[in-house]
């Protein structure tokens, strides 16, 4: 309405029709001369009323009718008919109609429930309320709201959906130098593995990615996995991890489950890939890792595009995209399938956030530590320490496969300070052949889960220079 007949005496001219109905409550005090002042003191021509009003009273019947079908309350009433609500609270604060209704919905949604559920309990429609007894009942109404519900609402300035993006939006800022992944030779900054991420995202987007749509990725713990958890996300996607452990017809089912619309796979996986993406019965854009570190040999494509390349396709300075909402989707991982077809489970931002910060809490993590990435980032996105790490600006140090001797050489090289495995992994350690572990510098702190290990595995972890949480 206000974009259409002028922002200044929207709310007047809605109020004018509205009292011409005859269904808007008054307050006694108001003479309609002086509403009648109000529409012609912002450039209404009086004259011209009947011309206009008709086409503010389509204007509203049709936000009437928007609004009777988002109610959830299936009761019959004249919504149109308490309109005066959010017409005069336009009018008192001076804003914009159309902005009104956003900025009272959940105020007035409270306050007209209380009404309708007086007028049912007479057996009445709220149209069918007096001019009199709709005054009394909206006073009450009010009054169930303190002072700090009124006019507190959300807006840009004061609130902003939490989403574990932001910690590296914030850190290629903060610490845009600080090395932040370490993968045998591929070596990169906070501020590199933003603009990979955001080019990634550029380049999903391209390809028609957005929101709510699915990207499955199958990959062992390298750069690539890592950076999907942000480059997804900020399409406003949903990443999907897919373990690497499961058979042709598990992932063939996850992939026709999750609607998935692309498929990130390490050709190491080429096999497993190969036969599950024919099981699905519609396309999938399919992207390959090559990582040419990995000593897998000769080993043929799987889909058409390759991560590297792929990525270049996309804009440098992309723009990535927050959430509209905190609740929104931002990974689906799925259990193993043991006891059936797998489940899915869906993490939003909020929730992703949260743990995030709860992490660090829970382990007292500090700043500018050195992280080794023994879980596998399929478990329940790497207990959502991908998200933790960069708000801490951590250094990340990759492992491809959990070799008990490489364990211990990247803990001397980059002097580890922490990581986390199963207590499979911590046997692994415990045991080791003398051969192949190396005194710690400095004490190195685990975090397993999962199953409580031995108390003998952990006797020996402590040992070894290891404290075990």
């Amino acid at each position: 309405i206000g974009a259409k007949y002028g922002k200044r005496s929207a709310a007047q001219i809605a109020l004018a029709w509205q009292v011409q109905r005859g269904v808007v409550v008054i307050p006694k005090s108001v003479k309609a001369h002086r509403i009648q002042d109000k529409v012609s003191g912002v450039g209404f021509d009086w004259d011209q009323k009947e011309a206009v009003l008709e086409k503010v009273k389509e204007e509203l019947d049709e936000l009437k009718a928007e609004i009777d079908a988002m109610s959830s309350n299936k009761i019959e009433s004249e919504f149109g008919d308490v309109m005066f609500s959010l017409v005069n609270y336009a009018r008192f604060l001076r804003v914009n109609p159309e902005n009104a209704l956003e900025r009272t919905n959940k105020k007035f949604i409270r306050r007209f429930k209380y009404i309708e559920e007086k007028a049912l309990k007479s057996q009445r429609k709220v149209s069918e309320l007096s001019n009199e007894e709709m005054e009394i009942l909206w006073e009450k109404a009010k009054k169930l709201m303190n002072n700090f519900e009124q006019g507190m609402h959300k807006n840009d300035a004061n609130f902003v959906p939490l989403t574990p993006i932001s910690f590296l939006d914030r850190i290629k800022d903060v610490y845009p130098d600080y090395e932040a992944i370490v993968y045998k030779e591929r070596k990169y900054s906070w501020r590199q593995v933003y603009d990979r991420c955001t080019r990634f995202a550029s380049a999903l987007t391209k390809v028609g990615i957005g929101k709510g749509n699915v990207v499955s990725i199958m990959a062992a713990n390298t750069p690539e996995l890592f950076e999907a958890h942000y480059s997804v996300p900020m399409t406003g996607g949903v990443v999907n991890t897919i373990n690497t452990r499961l058979d042709t017809r598990t992932v063939a089912y996850i992939l026709d489950h999750s609607d998935c619309k692309v498929f990130i796979v390490d050709r190491q996986f080429h096999n497993v890939a190969i036969d599950a993406i024919a099981q699905v019965k519609r396309e999938i854009i399919v992207i390959d890792i090559d990582d040419k570190q990995a000593g897998l040999g000769d080993i043929p494509a799987i889909g058409k595009l390759e991560y590297e390349s792929f990525l270049q396709t996309g804009d440098e300075g992309f723009e990535w995209i927050r959430p509209d909402d905190e609740w929104q989707a931002i990974s689906l991982n799925y259990t193993s399938g043991t006891t059936g077809n797998p489940k899915g489970v869906v993490y939003h931002h909020r929730g992703s956030y949260l743990m995030s910060m709860g992490s660090i809490t829970a382990w007292n993590m500090p700043n500018r530590l050195t992280y080794l990435y023994t879980v596998p980032m399929f478990h329940c996105n790497g207990w959502g320490y991908p998200w933790t790490l960069a708000m801490l600006h951590a250094r990340v140090i990759f492992i491809r496969n959990i070799v008990v001797k490489e364990i211990f050489e990247l803990i001397d090289e980059y002097e580890v300070t922490h990581f986390g495995g199963a207590p499979i992994v911590l046997n692994m350690i415990a045991n080791a052949p003398a051969d192949d572990q190396k005194a710690l510098k400095t004490k190195v702190y685990v975090m397993t889960a999962g199953a409580p290990p031995p108390s003998s595995i952990l006797q020996k972890m402590e040992s070894l220079g290891f404290e075990v949480m």
